[in-house]
Formats: C-alpha cells, structure tokens, sequence
C-alpha cells in the first residue's frame, strides 16, 4: 500500500511557492488480517448497526457528530467538516533547519520476519 501524506501545504521562499507533502516519519510494521467466516473461509462485512433496534443504519443516513463534556452530541453537517479542514489547512509553521537524513540499516521486513515465525511454529507442530 502506498504512502498516504499526513499533511498537505506549501512553503514559500521569497517569491517562490513549493508544494510539500509530510509522511509519518515511521513505517508501520504491524501484521493486517482479515476477518473470516470460519466455515466459508471468505471476508466478513462489517455493518453500521442501531444499538437499540438492532437494525442496520444505511452508509447514507450516516452523520458525523463529537461529544460535548456534558455528553451532548453535536452533530456537523458536510458544510462544516470542510470548514474544520479549511482552518486546519491554513497553520504555518516556520522551518528552524533542515536535518541531516538517518543512515538506513539494514533490517529484515516485515514480510521475512512472519515467514520465519511462521516457519518455526510449523517446524514445532511437527516435532509435536
């Protein structure tokens, strides 16, 4: 999966303008897995579900909302959630200095890590 940016914006040196894009500075490392039906063995769908009825809520009568100290829920229209991101867009930020880049070392991934557990817990099973 491609790198997503975690903030987007623009420096500008005098009169010129450059677009910047910052990523998370680590690599996530953790295993995804998928839910499975046991039997079927194929991907389960997860559901938006009324806790009172029980009845799933469709993706469209979806809101979102955030809740007060009070325990109030406010609850934002499409309008307003672009406004927050506008506001957030906006920060500034002046760059100190620039770091020099760590040397990389060379580590397994992530994949060569779960492979070789993996194989250990099979060779395990077998010696059982």
């Amino acid at each position: 999966m491609a790198a997503r940016a975690i903030w987007k914006g623009r420096i500008q040196f005098g009169s010129v303008d450059v677009p910047v894009k910052l990523y998370s500075a680590i690599e996530d490392r953790t295993v995804h897995f998928r839910l499975l039906d046991a039997k079927k063995k194929e991907p389960v769908k997860q559901k938006m579900v009324d806790p009172e009825t029980g009845k799933v809520v469709e993706h469209e009568d979806i809101r979102r909302a955030f809740q007060t100290d009070s325990g109030e829920l406010i609850v934002l229209d499409e309008d307003e959630l672009e406004a927050m991101e506008l506001i957030e867009a906006k920060a500034e930020g002046k760059i100190i200095n620039f770091p020099k880049a760590p040397e990389k070392k060379a580590e397994k991934s992530l994949e060569e890590d779960l492979a070789a557990s993996l194989a250990s817990i099979k060779k395990e099973r077998k010696s059982a």
